[in-house]
């Protein structure tokens, strides 16, 4: 059985998702593709695993052991943030053909912490009735939301910054020859 390879990936002189034939790479180029392919799976699962195990263990902590009180539940927002900053990060860097990759892994890394806090605190906000009568909750959870918003408007203004400059770039390359 033969293993067909994604048309769309990315090659450092054929440019960003280019639609080239695989088969057209030497041999070691395809293999490295697929390193990288099952490299981002593997990565992204084991993220998710982990993510589950910090709420699952945290919940069962706040469950079993009652003198911890709900601190263990305020360790699951810290921690899921802190993994999936530091997952993503590393996934970035390993992944990434060019430096302008690279580069951008800062970004998702952030986006992708703050989104995992967000979303660990909102369903801690939502299914756990404790913390939906208790004040400083609903206050940490409309500071997270405005917080959240404005990550978010960052992380794809900048995006479209970069792509403009590179347009740019590219205009002033062709006026120059």
């Amino acid at each position: 059985m033969r293993v067909r390879l994604n048309p769309l990936y990315e090659h450092p002189n054929i440019g960003l998702a280019s639609p080239i034939d695989p088969e057209r790479l030497p041999a070691a180029e395809r293999v490295n593709i697929r390193v990288r392919h099952r490299a981002i799976f593997w990565g992204a699962l084991a993220l998710g695993l982990v993510g589950l195990l910090i709420i699952g263990g945290s919940l069962a902590l706040n469950i079993y052991v009652e003198r911890l009180g709900r601190s263990p539940l305020a360790f699951a927002v810290a921690a899921e943030g802190v993994v999936f900053f530091l997952g993503v990060l590393m996934l970035g860097h390993f992944t990434a053909l060019e430096t302008g990759r690279a580069e951008s892994a800062m970004r998702h890394a952030i986006a992708a912490g703050f989104f995992a806090s967000y979303v660990t605190l909102l369903g801690l906000y939502s299914f756990i009735e404790e913390f939906t009568q208790a004040e400083l909750a609903r206050t940490l959870v409309n500071n997270f939301t405005y917080l959240m918003g404005i990550i978010v408007a960052f992380y794809f203004g900048s995006t479209a910054l970069v792509e403009y400059g590179k347009s740019k770039e590219r205009a002033a390359e062709k006026t120059n020859q």
